[in-house]
């Protein structure tokens, strides 16, 4: 794994630390996919994590992908207002609670502060870091204590599997799904997908043919279900089946079918471990899958309850 970090002292408020944090990676992503790598997360996963003086970046990516990711890094981060109000809105989702400006100007102070600073490599991991408490002095956001003010949509999205191969190609998009989701919920509404515990591909008993993606998101109650349902319609169908098909070798490479010979025998598919994936999967399966991938279903619910507001409140909050 590769840790760096950026470190800032009390000229910065945890709060906007934090958003830049959202921000910074949310700039990485369209970094990537600008410079060919569309769907990064076959290559690997990128994380952060923000502290009470520095935001922790990390990622498990090598060769050419590790050197997009450090061209991003070597680059300034000046952040639009678009950029910002995103941020501030998926902060918010991620907290439970909404978060407002209070001093624009300090913000953007901020915000330029950590914009004009770099990252730099760890070279150890054997640090710990936790988060003892919130620094509030200069801070040019405040939480809102709004009550409902954020909601749970929980997207699902799926194929009917008609042959054992789309179980197969279905099992093995999700990370391309998740990632494609994320964009397009995160990109558009500034939300924020929560953990789910259990592991999130589905069968329905009533298609036995039927599988599916169950993605939980936190959301402002002001984003219409409909809107996040025809977001994620559309996202789902620009996916690109011939650069999926042209990397299909990375795409199935971290796949060991002998480990997941109990998934797919609920999927109705055992796949045997000499199964050459470039031999026997075709563009017209990739086509085929993409043009069946769809939102099957979108269920809300108040996202937190109360005694989840009142702990993240506290001031001596460990993360």
């Amino acid at each position: 794994m590769n840790l760096y970090e950026l470190k800032f002292d009390d000229q910065v408020s945890l709060n906007v630390a934090h958003v830049f944090e959202h921000a910074f990676l949310q700039g990485l992503y369209r970094h990537l996919y600008r410079v060919g790598y569309k769907y990064f997360t076959i290559w690997g996963g990128v994380g952060a994590q923000t502290y009470t003086d520095r935001i922790l970046l990390w990622n498990n990516f090598k060769g050419n992908l590790n050197i997009a990711f450090n061209e991003y890094l070597s680059q300034s981060h000046k952040l639009n207002d678009k950029d910002i109000e995103l941020a501030i809105s998926s902060v918010g989702s991620e907290e439970g609670w909404p978060l407002k400006i209070i001093d624009k100007e300090g913000l953007d102070r901020q915000l330029s502060v950590l914009s004009n600073s770099k990252f730099t490599l760890v070279e150890t991991s054997d640090n710990f870091y936790r988060l003892l408490n919130y620094k509030y002095n200069n801070d040019p956001l405040e939480f809102d204590h709004t009550l409902d003010a954020y909601k749970s949509h929980l997207i699902y999205v799926g194929i009917n599997a008609d042959k054992p191969i789309d179980a197969l190609i279905f099992y093995v998009m999700r990370p391309i799904m998740l990632e494609v989701l994320d964009r397009s919920v995160r990109g558009r509404f500034g939300g924020y997908q929560s953990a789910i515990s259990h592991d999130n591909l589905k069968r329905s008993i009533d298609n036995p043919n039927e599988c599916a993606l169950e993605v939980n998101y936190i959301l402002p109650t002001s984003v219409d279900d409909l809107d996040v349902a025809e977001s994620v319609h559309a996202v789902l169908g620009q996916i690109d089946s011939e650069w999926i098909f042209s990397h299909i070798d990375q795409v199935f490479c971290s796949f060991d079918a002998r480990a997941h010979n109990d998934l797919f025998s609920i999927y109705g598919a055992l796949i045997g471990a000499e199964f050459d994936y470039s031999t026997n999967i075709k563009l017209s399966d990739i086509k085929r899958f993409v043009d069946n991938l769809r939102v099957l279903e979108i269920s809300c619910d108040k996202a937190v309850d109360m005694d989840f507001r009142s702990f993240r409140s506290e001031k001596d909050l460990y993360r």
